[in-house]
């Protein structure tokens, strides 16, 4: 098997490798189609090898997305160009992001930062781009996430779309007397409601 954390790899042996992975993992893995345009416009936003792990999942797929919860961003419908200017963040790519809102996003040193629903902080990951797919093929994902999923969460989540997301009132960042209630909405109003709420905060500092 070709280890994709190498990338000195063809992007042919990168594909082939993750689809034997993902048939081994023990999550629900489904890859979309990529779409041709774009692709060319990822081409032309950012100069990335497609002899890379990144090069290969953007632009062999239109994305990909773990147990329904985590979703790779690709060139598909909700393509990582659109995405990424639909939210307009300086410091950080988005490459990836989860049914909560929360975003994970490469730095300048090419690492992952994870914003919290939660906390709507950015928080340090320590992996790379390459780590970060094998930590959803077969890490520890489920501790990751262990105080958001309810009974019976694989199911609710398997019918939302790429766009869609899961809406907590009160809010995951806001402090709950009761019990939080939740239904599916746009992906982008929760995370444009929580960048908001983050840029409210830091104002008030």
């Amino acid at each position: 098997m070709v280890d994709i954390m190498n990338n000195e790899v063809n992007s042919n042996n990168i594909f082939l490798a993750l689809q034997q992975q993902f048939e081994q993992s023990n999550r629900t893995v489904k890859v979309f189609e990529p779409i041709a345009d774009k692709i060319v416009r990822i081409k032309e936003k950012w100069n990335i090898s497609e002899d890379t792990l990144l090069g290969t999942i953007l632009y062999r797929s239109g994305g990909i997305v773990f147990d329904g919860w985590v979703r790779l961003l690709a060139s598909g419908e909700r393509d990582i160009v659109s995405w990424n200017e639909a939210l307009g963040l300086d410091d950080y790519i988005i490459v990836a992001d989860d049914v909560l809102g929360g975003l994970f996003g490469l730095d300048t040193n090419e690492e992952l930062a994870y914003f919290a629903p939660d906390t709507l902080e950015w928080e340090d990951m320590n992996v790379t781009y390459s780590q970060f797919v094998r930590w959803l093929v077969e890490g520890d994902v489920d501790k990751f996430y262990e105080n958001f999923r309810w009974d019976n969460w694989k199911s609710e989540v398997s019918e939302l779309g790429f766009s869609d997301g899961i809406n907590f009132y009160p809010f995951l960042w806001a402090k709950a007397e009761q019990e939080r209630s939740r239904k599916a909405i746009s992906l982008k109003e929760i995370v444009s409601l929580a960048l908001e709420m983050q840029n409210q905060l830091k104002r008030t500092e």
